[in-house]
């Protein structure tokens, strides 16, 4: 099954789900399922990286739509991400942290590529995305789930997470057995979600 863009993809899902009045709530419900979607995918398709060169202080702005640090190299080397003193005011050894949408660190006015995943793009602005041609199935789930969340339906929306997470988990492992033939890769750090806690033991 293919879905070509966002009016398709309401018209689907209000068949589907017997509510005419979907269209109308369009746009909040769709950027709930995205919101979600943001925060579970790490996939190729949301891969990007900069090249940015940080101040006399050491930091430099992680570029806007970011929803998870991969992370940040010089040289490429991965530099670690470390724990912050706020005591001392300075580093405990080599490396950088966030704060808020900035990059801290004691690499002053240096080159360093940041390594992130970028957020889906949205549906209602852009008509369409990756994900919506990829999967439909996924954003068709989503909108299920989120139509019975409105209608206190918890029963109907605890099925259609489950099979979400279905969906989702195998989308994950499809796209890394693309990337990676199967094989089990260690990044090495993991990856940090943006609005997590900065303070993280050095890898």
């Amino acid at each position: 099954m293919s879905i070509s863009d966002y009016t398709e993809l309401l018209i689907e899902a209000s068949e589907r789900g017997g509510d005419p009045t979907l269209p109308t709530r369009g746009k909040m419900l769709v950027g709930l399922v995205e919101n979600h979607l943001n925060k579970k995918l790490r996939v190729s398709d949301m891969e990007a990286s900069t090249t940015v060169t940080t101040d006399a202080n050491g930091e430099a702005t992680i570029p806007s739509g970011w929803v998870g640090l991969e992370g940040v190299y010089y040289d490429d080397v991965r530099v670690p991400r470390l724990m912050y003193s706020p005591v001392e005011q300075d580093f405990v050894s080599w490396g950088y942290y966030t704060s808020g949408d900035t990059i801290k660190s004691n690499l002053k006015s240096r080159s360093i590529v940041i390594r992130y995943y970028s957020a889906i793009p949205s549906l209602h602005t852009n008509s369409t995305n990756w994900l919506l041609t990829a999967e439909p199935e996924i954003y068709l789930t989503g909108l299920a789930w989120q139509m019975a969340l409105r209608s206190n339906d918890f029963e109907k929306a605890a099925l259609a997470k489950g099979y979400l997470d279905s969906l989702l988990g195998d989308f994950r492992k499809d796209d890394s057995a693309k990337r990676r033939g199967m094989t089990s890769v260690d990044m090495g750090g993991g990856t940090f979600d943006r609005g997590s806690n900065f303070t993280v033991t050095a890898s």
